[in-house]
């Protein structure tokens, strides 16, 4: 664990952690997230063959119609669409 005094977002908690990092390579997950097996892989062999530094991984939604926030079963699904949308923006 590494204190960053002061901070209180993500991303500078990560670019503090970065900034120590002497591998080639670093791969960040998020605790909450469950990626597939083979996410690794998949986006290690993309990197290097497109000769890119970064790439991330598609996301989905694994429990979205399940995730009403107070709506019906017919409804918007609220509260996995707000977080969906997080994602997938211009």
């Amino acid at each position: 664990v590494l204190p960053v005094p002061a901070s209180s977002t993500k991303a500078a908690n990560l670019n503090a952690a970065l900034k120590l990092v002497e591998d080639p390579y670093v791969v960040i997950y998020d605790a909450d997230h469950h990626p597939d097996p083979e996410s690794l892989l998949r986006l290690f062999e993309k990197m290097t063959q497109e000769g890119q530094d970064c790439v991330q991984g598609s996301y989905y939604m694994r429990n979205l119609s399940g995730n009403q926030f107070g709506c019906s079963p017919w409804a918007f699904p609220c509260l996995a669409r707000i977080i969906d949308a997080e994602f997938f923006t211009d």
